[in-house]
């Protein structure tokens, strides 16, 4: 709660407007106050991440509210996982980025390469022209995915340039859509201690 009975409010700790709001806002089918915990972040993060949910927000109980701003006493902290894939090609970009837009990825699913989606973020000047370089000499005609889970929706102008699976990459992302397909990921090395054959996700 921000003001009341025309009184600004946001400069009172958080923890206060906290207890103002339950004592002016009455519960009904379709108001709900949302809960909070005191404490114990670790265990809530813990059991935010196994149940699939998309993370915590943590926030200082004696902090003001910062109108337009970011502020470090509130965090979003994003309970993400990891996955070794395989490089299956990569699309053209835009701009600066003209040659390379994101990295197309797979995984191993009953023994065949599973199309997981784009990654196209995470990555740096120089990983992009390593990348390049190697993907360059790679390029084949068809996918080397099964193309019925193969669903890129590109934008004008950006094509997608398949390779032969032979380098693997780790990425981060929040969870598998329901289609099996990477939400939000974010590139974060190259693995080359991993053969194609490691990555594998379950039926």
């Amino acid at each position: 709660i921000l003001f009341l009975d025309g009184k600004e409010l946001i400069d009172l700790p958080l923890i206060e407007r906290k207890k103002i709001l339950k004592d002016v806002v009455e519960e009904n089918e379709r108001v709900r106050i949302a809960e909070y915990k005191i404490g114990s972040g670790k265990e809530l993060f813990e059991l935010a991440r196994k149940s699939g949910l998309e993370g915590i927000v943590a926030k200082k109980i004696d902090s003001a509210y910062e109108i337009g701003k970011r502020s470090k006493n509130w965090l979003k902290i994003k309970a993400e996982n990891s996955l070794d894939v395989v490089i299956v090609g990569y699309t053209t970009g835009t701009g600066e980025r003209e040659d390379f837009g994101s990295l197309l990825v797979a995984a191993y699913q009953n023994g065949k390469l599973k199309f997981l989606g784009r990654v196209g973020t995470g990555f740096s000047k120089e990983e992009i022209e390593g990348i390049i370089r190697k993907l360059e000499k790679e390029k084949i005609s068809n996918p080397p995915v099964s193309s019925e889970n193969v669903k890129l929706e590109l934008p004008e102008g950006r094509e997608a340039i398949w390779v032969k699976p032979k380098y693997v990459c780790e990425v981060r992302f929040l969870e598998f859509t329901e289609d099996m397909q990477l939400r939000a990921p974010v590139f974060v090395r190259m693995r080359e201690d991993k053969s194609i054959e490691e990555c594998e996700i379950e039926a």
